[in-house]
Protein backbone atom coordinates (compact mmCIF):
# COMPACT_ATOMS: atom_id res chain seq x y z
CA UNK A 1 0.00 0.00 0.00
CA UNK A 2 1.37 3.40 -1.00
CA UNK A 3 1.41 6.23 1.64
CA UNK A 4 -0.72 9.32 0.98
CA UNK A 5 0.93 12.10 -1.04
CA UNK A 6 0.58 14.66 1.78
CA UNK A 7 2.47 12.48 4.28
CA UNK A 8 5.56 14.23 5.63
CA UNK A 9 8.88 12.71 6.57
CA UNK A 10 10.68 13.87 9.72
CA UNK A 11 14.16 13.05 10.95
CA UNK A 12 15.26 13.22 14.58
CA UNK A 13 18.69 13.09 16.17
CA UNK A 14 17.23 11.47 19.27
CA UNK A 15 13.88 10.50 20.73
CA UNK A 16 13.53 9.80 24.45
CA UNK A 17 10.91 7.59 26.03
CA UNK A 18 8.43 9.25 28.38
CA UNK A 19 10.14 7.73 31.40
CA UNK A 20 13.62 9.03 30.46
CA UNK A 21 15.33 10.80 33.36
CA UNK A 22 16.18 14.50 33.07
CA UNK A 23 19.90 13.80 33.58
CA UNK A 24 19.85 11.36 30.64
CA UNK A 25 18.33 14.01 28.37
CA UNK A 26 20.87 16.60 29.49
CA UNK A 27 23.77 14.17 29.03
CA UNK A 28 22.80 13.97 25.37
CA UNK A 29 22.87 17.76 24.80
CA UNK A 30 25.65 18.72 27.24
CA UNK A 31 28.41 18.88 24.60
CA UNK A 32 26.23 21.11 22.40
CA UNK A 33 25.44 23.38 25.34
CA UNK A 34 29.11 23.71 26.30
CA UNK A 35 30.13 24.60 22.74
CA UNK A 36 28.87 28.11 23.53
CA UNK A 37 31.83 28.51 25.91
CA UNK A 38 34.06 28.09 22.86
CA UNK A 39 32.24 30.89 21.05
CA UNK A 40 29.58 29.01 19.11
CA UNK A 41 25.93 30.05 19.02
CA UNK A 42 23.71 27.34 20.46
CA UNK A 43 20.00 26.74 19.97
CA UNK A 44 18.02 23.93 21.52
CA UNK A 45 14.58 23.63 20.02
CA UNK A 46 11.82 21.64 21.72
CA UNK A 47 9.04 20.67 19.36
CA UNK A 48 5.92 18.62 19.87
CA UNK A 49 2.21 18.60 20.39
CA UNK A 50 0.57 20.06 23.49
CA UNK A 51 1.14 17.88 26.51
CA UNK A 52 4.11 16.03 25.02
CA UNK A 53 6.61 17.22 27.66
CA UNK A 54 8.43 20.16 26.05
CA UNK A 55 8.17 22.43 29.10
CA UNK A 56 9.04 19.60 31.48
CA UNK A 57 12.08 18.70 29.39
CA UNK A 58 13.33 22.27 29.07
CA UNK A 59 12.44 23.74 32.49
CA UNK A 60 11.79 20.73 34.66
CA UNK A 61 9.03 19.80 37.02
CA UNK A 62 8.15 20.79 40.52
CA UNK A 63 8.00 24.58 40.38
CA UNK A 64 9.84 27.55 38.90
CA UNK A 65 13.19 27.10 37.18
CA UNK A 66 14.87 29.18 39.90
CA UNK A 67 13.89 26.52 42.45
CA UNK A 68 15.67 23.79 40.48
CA UNK A 69 19.17 24.92 41.53
CA UNK A 70 20.70 25.33 44.99
CA UNK A 71 22.71 28.53 44.51
CA UNK A 72 25.04 27.69 47.41
CA UNK A 73 26.19 24.28 46.17
CA UNK A 74 25.12 24.54 42.50
CA UNK A 75 23.36 21.20 42.92
CA UNK A 76 20.41 20.63 40.60
CA UNK A 77 17.19 18.91 41.58
CA UNK A 78 16.52 15.54 39.94
CA UNK A 79 13.55 17.11 38.13
CA UNK A 80 15.60 20.05 36.78
CA UNK A 81 15.35 20.34 33.01
CA UNK A 82 17.79 21.30 30.27
CA UNK A 83 17.71 25.05 31.03
CA UNK A 84 18.78 25.00 34.70
CA UNK A 85 21.27 22.17 34.08
CA UNK A 86 22.76 24.12 31.17
CA UNK A 87 23.13 27.29 33.24
CA UNK A 88 24.88 25.43 36.05
CA UNK A 89 27.23 23.64 33.66
CA UNK A 90 28.09 26.76 31.63
CA UNK A 91 28.89 28.83 34.71
CA UNK A 92 30.85 25.94 36.25
CA UNK A 93 33.08 25.80 33.15
CA UNK A 94 33.41 29.59 33.01
CA UNK A 95 34.45 29.59 36.66
CA UNK A 96 37.11 26.94 35.91
CA UNK A 97 38.45 29.09 33.06
CA UNK A 98 38.20 32.44 34.86
CA UNK A 99 41.98 32.79 35.20
CA UNK A 100 42.43 32.28 31.43
CA UNK A 101 39.75 34.50 29.94
CA UNK A 102 36.96 36.91 30.66
CA UNK A 103 33.51 36.07 29.36
CA UNK A 104 30.29 37.84 28.52
CA UNK A 105 27.15 35.72 28.62
CA UNK A 106 24.06 36.57 26.59
CA UNK A 107 20.90 34.50 26.74
CA UNK A 108 17.62 34.55 24.84
CA UNK A 109 14.56 32.43 25.46
CA UNK A 110 11.56 32.46 23.16
CA UNK A 111 8.33 30.55 22.95
CA UNK A 112 6.49 30.03 19.71
CA UNK A 113 2.96 28.91 20.52
CA UNK A 114 -0.02 29.02 18.19
CA UNK A 115 1.83 31.28 15.78
CA UNK A 116 2.60 33.82 18.53
CA UNK A 117 6.23 34.52 19.43
CA UNK A 118 6.93 35.50 23.04
CA UNK A 119 10.19 36.60 24.71
CA UNK A 120 10.28 34.58 27.93
CA UNK A 121 12.81 36.91 29.57
CA UNK A 122 11.04 40.20 28.80
CA UNK A 123 9.15 42.18 31.41
CA UNK A 124 5.58 40.86 31.39
CA UNK A 125 4.34 44.45 31.09
CA UNK A 126 6.11 44.75 27.73
CA UNK A 127 3.49 43.33 25.37
CA UNK A 128 5.14 44.38 22.11
CA UNK A 129 4.39 41.80 19.43
CA UNK A 130 7.40 39.91 18.09
CA UNK A 131 7.72 38.58 14.59
CA UNK A 132 9.97 36.19 12.74
CA UNK A 133 11.53 37.49 9.55
CA UNK A 134 13.39 35.39 7.05
CA UNK A 135 16.60 36.97 5.86
CA UNK A 136 18.41 36.16 2.67
CA UNK A 137 22.00 35.16 3.16
CA UNK A 138 24.47 37.42 1.38
CA UNK A 139 27.83 36.45 -0.03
Amino acid sequence: RKPPQDRQHFEFDRVFAGEAAQDAVFADVKALVLSCVDGFNVCIFAYGQSGSGKTYTMAGGGGPVRDAVDLESWAVAASAGVIPRSCVEIFRVLDERAALNSYEVELSMYELYRDALRDLLADRKDKKPLSVKLAQHTR
